[in-house]
C-alpha cells in the first residue's frame, strides 16, 4: 500500500476517536483533565510490528504521543538495540487517556478510581484498540506482509485477552492465537518497560533476547 494510504485510515481514526469516548466512566471521573493521546505510526498499516502498552504517562499527555517518557526511551533502547526502527512500528496504548498519578493508590478513593481505569483499559479495546489492531492486520491477510504485535504489561495483555505471564518471567513469552483475527501473527508478551524501571535492570537481558528473536521471525531473509 502506498505510503499516504497507509497513513489516511490512521489520520482519520485519530480524528475520530475521541468522540467515542463520550460514554467513557474514566473520563466522566477525570472531568476537565481528561487528555486523550492517540496511536503514533509513521508507516501507518503498513507497520511491521504493534506494540501496545498500558496507558500514557505525564509525558506522553503533555507532548500528545505514547511512550516518549521514561519507559518510551526504555522502549526506545530495545527497539534500537534489536535493530527495530520506530518508524516501523504502529504505537498504542490499551487506555489511550490520562492515567492516575502512582500517590492516588493509597487513598481509598484512589483504588476505587484505578479499577475505573483498570476498566477503561477494557472499555477502549472496543471503542479503539480493535479497531486498530483489525486495520492493521488486515495487510497482512491481503499481502501476506509479515508482522507482530507486541504487548507489554499484564493491563494490555488481559485487555486484549491474551494469557499473562508471572513476573518472574518463568512463562513462555511467545504466543500465536489462530483465533481467525490474527491468524499466523506472532505475539510477544513482556514485561512493560516500567516494570524494568522500577525493579532495576536484571530482567533487560530477557527482555532485549525476546525483541531480537521476535524480529528474526518478522525479517524476510
Amino acid at each position: 500500500m502506498e505510503d499516504s494510504q497507509a497513513l489516511e485510515w490512521l489520520n482519520r481514526f485519530i480524528e475520530l476517536a475521541p468522540a467515542r469516548c463520550k460514554t467513557c466512566a474514566f473520563k466522566q471521573v477525570l472531568g476537565d483533565e481528561w487528555k486523550f493521546v492517540p496511536p503514533e505510526s509513521i508507516a501507518g498499516v503498513n507497520a511491521k510490528y504493534f506494540i501496545v502498552g498500558q496507558n500514557p504517562g505525564v509525558i506522553e499527555l503533555k507532548l500528545g504521543k505514547p511512550f516518549v517518557g521514561r519507559s518510551g526511551k526504555l522502549l526506545d533502547r530495545l527497539l534500537r538495540e534489536s535493530s527495530i526502527a520506530r518508524d516501523e512500528c504502529w504505537i498504542s496504548n490499551a487506555c489511550k487517556c490520562k492515567a492516575l498519578s502512582n500517590h492516588a493508590k493509597e487513598t481509598s478513593s484512589g483504588y476505587a478510581n484505578l479499577e475505573i481505569m483498570k476498566g477503561a483499559a477494557y472499555s477502549c479495546i472496543t471503542r479503539h484498540l480493535i479497531h486498530e489492531l483489525d486495520e492493521w492486520s488486515l495487510q497482512y491477510a491481503i499481502t501476506g506482509q509479515r508482522k507482530a504485535i507486541i504487548v507489554l504489561g499484564g493491563i494490555a495483555a488481559r485487555a486484549l485477552r491474551i494469557p499473562t505471564y508471572s513476573q518472574s518471567m518463568k512463562a513462555a513469552r511467545f504466543i500465536v492465537i489462530n483465533d481467525g483475527r490474527f491468524p499466523g501473527i506472532p505475539i510477544l508478551r513482556e514485561a512493560h518497560p516500567a516494570y524494568l524501571l522500577r525493579t532495576g535492570w536484571d530482567d533487560y537481558p530477557k527482555v532485549l533476547q525476546s525483541f531480537k528473536q521476535l524480529r528474526s521471525l518478522v525479517i524476510v531473509k
